[in-house]
């Protein structure tokens, strides 16, 4: 696991369950643009430990393949982003009436390897960071997109966009295979927004879009 450091973004402490205190926020990696190979953790948790140990959370993502240099991205700057994959029959399949994205790590360098992570550096090992769950939401698409968006870790579906949410633990690095839906095999496009929570408490989001060309 390679690990790496983290321009500091919006940090919550975690004080309890839906209770944060805000810190300052240094400027991250703010560009854009199409990102079409590399390893990606669309939603990644970093952890550090503030005043009397307490686990501070950011939620950002990480972009290897970020054409900018490999940084940590503020959620604001996400949305600048566009995952792009070329089916292939492959990599991209496609099949009741759906896009299936099944990229492996050793692909990556080939296509975006998207995923989630946790607490990668282990910056928080010997505390207990609280579990978090992601919440998936479709709010907009090209015209023949359809309502089926998700993600299947392990060979079972973990995420969907008015389904089910996904549970991450700390230390948790989970990649799998992407579905969108389409009513026509011509590509396809999904605006996504992810939202991480402790509880019931909104801890940070982000939202970007998922294309696969034809």
């Amino acid at each position: 696991m390679k690990l790496r450091r983290h321009a500091a973004g919006a940090l919550a402490t975690v004080l309890g369950v839906g209770t944060f205190a805000a810190l300052g926020a240094a400027p991250a990696l703010a560009a854009g643009g199409s990102i079409t190979a590399g390893h990606v953790d669309v939603v990644e948790i970093d952890c550090d430990l503030g005043p009397g140990g307490v686990p501070q959370l950011e939620v950002g993502s990480h972009i290897d393949g970020n054409p900018f240099g490999s940084d940590h991205v503020d959620p604001a700057d996400v949305g600048d982003y566009t995952f792009d994959w070329t089916y292939d029959g492959s990599l991209v399949g496609y099949g009741d009436g759906a896009y299936a994205i099944d990229v492996p790590e050793l692909s990556e360098s080939v296509a975006p390897y998207v995923g989630f992570a946790y607490d990668e550096e282990h910056n928080c090992d010997g505390v207990s960071a609280p579990d978090l769950t992601v919440e998936l939401t479709k709010v907009g698409g090209s015209a023949n997109s359809t309502s089926t968006v998700g993600f299947d870790g392990s060979g079972s579906q973990v995420l969907a966009a008015g389904g089910p949410a996904m549970t991450l633990s700390q230390g948790s690095h989970l990649h799998g295979a992407w579905r969108l839906g389409t009513s026509a095999e011509t590509g396809v496009s999904d605006v996504l927004r992810l939202v991480v929570k402790n509880g019931l408490s909104t801890i940070g989001s982000v939202q970007t879009t998922f294309v696969v060309h034809s």
